[in-house]
C-alpha cells in the first residue's frame, strides 16, 4: 500500500493530515480512507470501474483474524460513490505487540478474488503543534529510512519476500515502528504489496518520506544502510540504536571497539538499554558503568590474549573472545 497525505482544517491554526492507502493486488488498485470515531471505524473503499459491462458489481467481504465474517457488501457496477465499510468496536492495528490484521476480499466480474490481502484498521493523522497520532493517540515514530527500496535487498538468489521479512524482523527487534522509503522505482506492484503486508504483520508503519508531514520524524530518522553490514548482519550502529529504542532488556559488547591505550591498558564499549552494566574480564568482575546507552570501560589489563570479556545488565549477558 502506498501512503500519501491529504490536509484539511479542523479549526483555525490547526492542520490535520490524514493517511490514504493505495492497495495493489494482481493489477487491481483500490484507495482506502479510514476514520475512527466514538469506538467505530468507517472505511471508504474507492473501487475502479469494472471492465466487464455485464458485471453486476463487486462482492466485498471482511474477515477477522479468526476467519469469522464481520462485513459484507454488494457494490453495484455503476456506483460512483465509494463503498462504505463500518465496524463497531473494531480491533485496531497497533505498532509493536498488537499488529492486528483483518482480511479483505473483493470479488469482481469473474467471481474470482481481485483483492485478497491482510487488512489493518487504523487511522494515522498529523496535527500541527501536536505531532503524529495513531488511532487518535500520541504516537512517537521510531523511523528507519531507506533512500531506495532496493537497499533492503542484500543477497542475490534469495527470494524477495524472505529477505524483506528477515530485514524487517531485525528492525522491529531493534525497536523501530516506522519504515520510510524514499524511492520505490524498479519495484513491481506485487513486490511493494509484499513489503506492505510484511510491515503490517510485524507492526511497522510504512510511509513514503514525501508523504510524512512530521518534520521531527524526517530530522530524527535513522539511515537503514548504516544498520547492517554487507552480508546482512547487524552492525554496531544497529545495536547502539537498539539500546536507544528497544524496551526489551539486552546488552551487547562491541568487540570491534577494543583499543589499546597509550599506557598499554585497553578500553571497550558496551551498548545496553539498562541503567547499569557490569564487565567481567576472564571471569573476574572488572567494574561497573552507569547511564548508557554507551558504556565505555577503560584501563582493562590484558597480559595475554585471547581475552574473554563478559557483560551483564538487567538479567542479560553477552561474552566475546578478543584476539590481538
Amino acid at each position: 500500500m502506498r501512503l500519501s497525505c491529504v490536509s484539511g482544517t479542523d479549526k483555525p491554526g490547526v492542520e490535520i493530515r490524514m493517511q490514504i492507502q493505495n492497495c495493489y493486488f494482481q493489477g487491481f488498485k483500490i484507495s482506502i480512507e479510514t476514520e475512527i470515531k466514538n469506538g467505530r471505524a468507517t472505511v471508504e473503499l474507492f473501487l475502479p470501474p469494472l471492465s466487464d459491462i455485464n458485471a453486476d458489481g463487486y462482492q466485498i467481504y471482511l474477515w477477522d483474524a479468526g476467519g469469522e465474517p464481520v462485513f459484507y457488501a454488494h457494490h453495484p457496477a455503476g456506483e460512483e460513490d465509494p463503498c462504505i465499510l463500518q465496524l463497531q468496536h473494531p480491533h485496531l492495528w497497533e505498532t509493536g505487540s498488537d499488529p492486528y490484521l483483518y482480511r479483505l476480499e473483493i470479488y469482481g466480474a469473474d467471481r474470482q478474488p481481485s483483492v485478497c490481502v491482510p487488512f489493518p484498521v487504523r487511522e494515522l493523522t498529523f496535527m500541527s503543534g501536536k505531532g503524529s497520532l495513531l488511532n487518535g493517540r500520541p504516537f512517537t515514530p521510531k523511523a528507519v529510512y531507506y533512500e531506495n527500496m532496493r537497499d533492503l535487498i542484500y543477497m542475490e538468489g534469495v527470494p524477495f519476500d524472505e529477505q524483506i521479512r528477515s530485514r524487517l524482523t531485525k528492525l522491529t527487534g531493534m525497536g523501530a515502528n516506522t519504515l520510510l522509503i524514499g524511492d520505490s522505482a524498479g519495484i513491481s506492484r506485487e513486490e511493494y504489496q509484499t513489503l506492505q503486508t510484511c510491515c503490517d504483520s510485524l507492526g511497522l508503519l510504512l510511509q513514503a518520506d514525501n508523504g510524512c508531514p512530521d518534520d521531527d520524524v524526517l530530522a530524527n530518522r535513522v539511515l537503514g544502510k548504516a544498520l547492517f553490514l554487507s552480508n546482512g548482519c547487524p552492525s554496531a550502529a544497529y545495536y547502539l540504536q537498539r539500546a536507544r529504542w528497544c524496551t526489551r532488556s539486552f546488552v551487547y559488547i562491541h568487540a570491534g571497539s577494543l583499543q589499546r591505550q597509550s599506557d598499554g591498558l585497553y578500553r571497550i564499549t558496551v551498548y545496553s538499554n539498562q541503567q547499569r552494566v557490569a564487565l567481567f574480564v576472564n571471569g573476574v568482575v572488572f567494574g561497573f558503568q552507569n547511564d548508557g546507552p554507551e558504556f565505555v570501560f577503560q584501563d582493562i589489563p590484558a597480559k595475554r590474549f585471547p581475552l574473554l570479556l563478559s557483560a551483564e545488565a538487567g538479567g542479560c549477558n553477552m561474552s566475546v573472545t578478543c584476539y590481538r
